[in-house]
């Protein structure tokens, strides 16, 4: 049988809101009897059928009341309850009922509906319901024989309202609608005598097969509290089923399920009993305990006998509090003399319901508990003498901020920021760490306490020692290991001699001495964070489990570093580094590790090895700044080994020389680069170390900078003298064809042909001229020659109808083809086999605009294209007279002056007419080409132009 579980609150009753005076919905008593059920014939209909009920609504969308059903937010008034009804500490004279079987009381005024997207739509959890709520139906609560309907009889002093919803829809399956759902009727009872409310159930049946439900009993009101579900555990549905007849209704959250299996026996009934007075307990509690932080105080305590509430009271200081009056419940934050409320309820079970928040730090409080009853009438009842008391201070604001500044290999720096106070402070440092397998780790300072002074144990048996006490500021950790990580807290001690719980904590590192191999278990290893004083995304201790073989045991091991990138593409590639400490390269070292890489496609894929496309690359990289980086050895596309696609636990070597640093600090990292999106990668690094490099005999070769005519082959050895050999082709094809005797441990391979495999060997001669052992043949492939660009910043001087052309030149370029045409027309006349970046063009039409560009001719055949088309415009052929000097030439073009000049340094230019008279005076200081605007109402022009040389006059005919 298919079940749905829908919850169904049968009966949940809200008093009005008013003031701090509003008494909770408490105390009272349910019962459960085998009643009988009389229908209602004769009662008023409020709605039958789904003839009222809008056709795209589910019924527990649906509130009626006298103006009608209302599916949306507004106010409405209630039907007529017949007689003052009291409920809690409310009259209440009319009633709304929902399609899902909710009662809403209210006094005379009108009613507030808001609904709700869920179906549990009267069962919102705010604190200004004022509801009676009863069955929440699933789906369409309603059908054909559905009947809503009250009526309210007997005398004064003893009516009753009977509200009666006939034909409900008490279950539908949701996976087979062909199923018959389950109906019954149900009845609420209100007494006028004696206010108690009955819940009357009758034809709760089901088909076979049919889907079954769950349904809750209970009372609520303004304070939230969750409904009382008893719980039924007997088929053969008795009043046994209650767990207690005097359970406190408010609270619980059992439920009874009912099908096909286990129906409903007909006239079962629920009745609550109106609450009686609440009398005052007459013991306080005992033993109260106070936890403060800051901000904050927790507090527990040992109930009292007889006692159902507690007031918690609390401040600053020891003021006494003044009695509470009885009959007021009040609200978190409310004065009660001197004392301000912080709880007033049961005692609540959990820590984190016992907190009191928003102290002053570094103050004395003073927390006051009484005991009180108030589920019941005319609650609460407090016991107001003697109430259980205790005071604590609340601790210091934990410093604002450490940062650690500085390294050496015995000491490490830093700053504090004192707490809003500026209380001193108490530097601790540790350089161990406590591991909570697998991943959790913690630095074990221990607790501050009482007074220290520099070099102390904070606590005994734990590791944290005291560098620094006094005022906020600069400290220094001494006396410590080198290639060490070092944990720093700062705590605030204010002056009543207490510390903060809290601290402003740091990780760091003291300088790191070669060899360097870092013990991953002294380090701390964080999910989102780095081992102390590493450095980068992603990168992190790679924790593992593996088995003992002497044990057996399964335990957690560090392996090394693990990168994983998160969904990078090759348009965004992700970038994945880890650092180290600084290390103290005193003599030749290396870098040296085990990588592994792997790949998954999608989320759900496995994954393979990883294969390096273009663009992705593993470095080590070397840095004295941790800014600009150095790249001493890469893999990617190009040289990336063949990972085993069937192995993926297959560990690949990789090392790097640390010679260029030799006498120096340095940083050194691991730089992982993904373009190939899906999932990611998954990058593992083991067995790092950076550690004293030993020389090979048998010489280990590397190539690099690779060009299309050459490379630069290195290599590893212990020899003065080495032959080296290479040639095209493979190591299979015959004898070398190059031999070279090299001094030293390079050598540059030129006159090579671009696009062409070649391998190389080397082997190391002895003093005596007998060679060593062969090194492993090393191949490699030239690359193509680069790709030439056209030539740039073109430039034109126009001289009347002749033109100076040029642009910038390169090594590559060998001659220039230079092309140009009137805008005006689309045929180009072209001139080949320039050597020079510059040409002449002369004999052009008069005040005319140009286009021209260039391309270059360049070595192994190759050709640019056409540089970016630009333009110049003619002028017209001019007559230059020049008075004293040929150094200087002047060019008219349209209405410009252009002074070309051959390198002499001009002060100033003035201009003049015919008549003497100024047009224009500017001052240049350098010793270019100048070019000045000229007024087109003049046709001759004198230039004055004073030069280093003396002054240059000039006549200009336009």
């Amino acid at each position: 049988m298919k079940r749905t579980l829908l919850s169904a609150a049968l009966f949940m009753v809200a008093a009005v809101t008013s003031m701090v005076s509003a008494q909770a919905i408490k105390g009272y008593q349910m019962t459960v009897t085998q009643g009988t059920y009389t229908a209602l014939t004769d009662g008023t209909v409020i709605t039958s059928g789904n003839t009222d009920v809008a056709a795209d609504k589910n019924a527990a969308q649906v509130c009626f009341f006298k103006d009608g059903a209302a599916t949306e937010e507004g106010n409405f008034n209630g039907f007529p309850i017949g007689f003052n009804f009291k409920f809690g500490d409310k009259t209440v004279t009319t009633f709304g009922v929902s399609g899902s079987g909710f009662i809403i009381l209210r006094g005379d005024e009108a009613f507030s509906f808001a609904p709700d997207a869920r179906h549990y739509v009267f069962t919102v959890e705010d604190s200004n319901r004022d509801d009676v709520a009863g069955i929440a139906l699933p789906m369409n609560g309603f059908n054909d024989n559905t009947k809503i309907s009250y009526k309210t009889a007997g005398t004064a002093g003893s009516r009753t309202l009977t509200i009666e919803l006939a034909n409900i829809l008490i279950s539908t399956s949701a996976w087979n609608m062909s199923d018959t759902p389950g109906v019954g009727t149900i009845q609420y009872i209100l007494s006028e005598a004696d206010n108690s409310i009955k819940v009357v159930l009758n034809g709760w049946k089901f088909e076979d097969g049919d889907s079954g439900s769950n349904c809750r009993f209970a009372l609520r009101g303004k304070y939230n509290e969750g409904p009382q579900v008893l719980p039924f555990e007997n088929e053969d549905w008795t009043y046994d089923w209650a767990r207690s007849t005097s359970s406190v209704v408010y609270t619980g959250v059992s439920t009874i399920n009912y099908g096909d299996e286990c129906n409903i026996t007909d006239g079962l009934t629920f009745t609550f009993n109106y609450p009686a007075d609440v009398v005052a307990p007459t013991t306080q509690p005992t033993n109260l305990e106070l936890t403060a932080t800051p901000n904050e105080i927790t507090y527990a305590f040992d109930t009292a006998e007889g006692a159902d509430t507690y007031l918690v009271l609390y401040t600053k200081g020891m003021d006494a509090p003044a009695a509470p009056q009885n009959g007021v419940t009040y609200e978190q934050g409310d004065k009660i003399g001197a004392c301000t409320v912080a709880y007033l309820g049961a005692y609540p079970e959990e820590y984190y319901n016992r907190v009191i928040k928003g102290l002053d730090p570094s103050s004395k409080y003073t927390v006051y508990v009484m005991a009180a009853n108030a589920f019941g009438a005319n609650g609460p009842a407090y016991l107001s003498a003697n109430p259980l008391s205790a005071s604590v201070m609340t601790a210091p604001e934990a410093p604002a901020s450490v940062t650690l500044t500085g390294s050496t290999k015995t000491t490490v720096s830093g700053t504090c920021e004192a707490n809003s106070i500026n209380d001193e402070v108490i530097v601790v440092y540790t350089t161990k760490i406590v591991h909570n397998f697998p991943m959790a780790s913690t630095a074990d300072y221990g607790t501050p306490k009482g007074t220290y002074k520099v070099g102390d144990t904070v606590e005994e048996g734990h590791d944290g020692k005291v560098a620094y006490i006094g005022p906020a500021g600069a400290f220094t950790c001494d006396n410590l290991p080198a290639s060490s990580p070092v944990f720093v807290a700062v705590f605030s001690h204010d002056a009543n001699g207490e510390y903060s719980a809290e601290a402003a904590e740091g990780m760091t590192a003291t300088t790191c001495e070669i060899p360097f191999e870092p013990d991953l278990m002294a380090w701390a290893p964080y999910m989102d964070d780095f081992a102390a004083g590493w450095d980068g995304q992603h990168l992190k201790p790679n924790w593992t489990t593996k088995t003992n073989e002497e044990t057996g045991m399964r335990e957690n091991i560090v392996d090394g570093f693990l990168a994983k990138n998160v969904k990078g593409s090759v348009t965004a590639p992700v970038v994945a580094y880890t650092c180290t400490p600084l290390i103290d390269i005193a003599k030749d070292a290396e870098v040296t590790f085990d990588w592994n890489a792997t790949y998954q496609a999608g989320r759900f894929g496995g994954a393979t090895a990883y294969a390096f496309s273009a663009g992705d690359t593993l470095r080590i990289e070397v840095s004295e700044d941790a800014n600009a980086w150095t790249t001493i050895a890469q893999v990617d596309h190009t040289n990336a080994p063949q990972l085993d696609p069937s192995d993926l636990e297959t560990y690949t070597p990789m090392k790097a020389r640390l010679n260029d640093y030799i006498g120096k600090q340095a940083y050194v990292r691991i730089y992982f680069v993904n373009t190939q999106g899906g999932w990611g990668a998954t990058l593992t690094v083991k067995n790092f170390a950076v550690k004293e490099y030993v020389a090979p005999e048998i010489p280990v070769v590397t190539i690099s900078d690779i060009k299309a005519e050459s490379a630069v082959a290195s290599w590893d050895g212990t020899f003065e003298k080495y032959d080296i050999e290479y040639q095209s082709g493979s190591a299979e094809s015959g004898t070398f064809k190059t031999q070279v005797v090299v001094e030293g441990k390079t050598y540059t391979m030129t006159a090579l042909t671009a696009l062409t495999d070649y391998v190389v060997r080397v082997r190391g001669i002895y003093a005596d001229e007998t060679p060593g052992e062969w090194s492993e043949p090393v191949t490699f492939t030239t690359t193509d020659y680069p790709a030439v660009t056209a030539p740039t910043n073109l430039a034109a001087v126009v001289n009347g109808t002749s033109v100076a052309l040029s642009w910038d030149n390169n090594d590559e370029y060998v001659s220039f083809t230079v092309r140009y045409r009137p805008t005006s027309v689309t045929k180009w006349t072209e001139i080949s086999d320039i050597t020079e970046n510059s040409c002449t063009l002369k004999g052009l039409d008069e005040n005319t605009a140009y286009y021209w560009t260039v391309k270059a001719a360049c070595t192994h055949e190759r050709t640019t294209s056409w540089a970016t088309q630009s333009e110049f415009t003619t002028g017209t052929t001019t007559g230059i007279v020049d008075n004293t000097s040929s150094e200087l030439r002047m060019a008219v073009n349209g209405n410009s002056l252009t002074v070309l000049n051959p390198g002499v340094e001009i002060g100033t230019i003035g201009i003049f007419d015919a008549q003497g008279r100024t047009v224009g005076n500017y001052t240049v200081n350098a010793a270019t080409n100048v070019t000045i605007p000229m007024a087109a109402a003049h046709t001759i022009y004198i230039v004055k132009v004073e030069t280093a040389n003396g002054t240059r006059t000039y006549r200009i005919a336009r």
